[in-house]
């Protein structure tokens, strides 16, 4: 054995076969390394894929969330008006009890006056009765020191 340029001391250069064969074993290791790439790329195009299909599902979502998100805003908005609203009605309420109380109480007077009316009403027309008969049986008495027949008309003259 002979010691060329670059050769490690104590040791035979290498024959061709010897770098043949290690070139092949390389060569069947970038051969696996290379098919194992093959795949990992496939694996990426299909995760590239899957990210595709996820970004269109988020894009969505996304989309759909803002429609949530105006339409929650509408209703935000809407649900204030109807607070608002709602105060002034229960303003408003307030002021027609006041109303009604007021109302109530002029309508209990105008019960207690037309009770009262007719209480002078009905006195009134009993003591118009009362005098009635009296002036009734006053005529009867009347007629009968004149003999006149009962039901005749006596007719005063001045």
């Amino acid at each position: 054995m002979t010691m060329t340029e670059g050769a490690v001391i104590g040791r035979a250069e290498p024959t061709i076969r010897d770098v043949l064969a290690a070139i092949q074993g390389l060569g069947g290791r970038i051969d696996g390394l290379d098919g194992r790439m093959g795949r990992f790329e496939d694996g990426m195009d299909r995760v590239e894929g899957r990210m595709g299909r996820f970004e269109g599902r988020m894009d969505q979502v996304e989309d759909r969330m803002g429609r949530v998100e105006e339409a929650t805003n509408s209703i935000v908005v809407q649900l204030r008006g109807l607070g608002t609203r709602m105060g002034g009605l229960e303003s408003e309420v307030g002021g027609l009890r006041v109303e009604v109380g007021v109302l109530s109480d002029k309508v209990d007077k105008l019960d207690a006056h037309v009770e009262a009316t007719n209480e002078r009403i009905t006195s009134a027309i009993a003591f118009s009765a009362v005098n009635i008969r009296n002036l009734t049986d006053w005529g009867n008495e009347i007629r009968a020191q004149l003999g006149m027949p009962h039901g005749q008309m006596v007719t005063m003259v001045p």
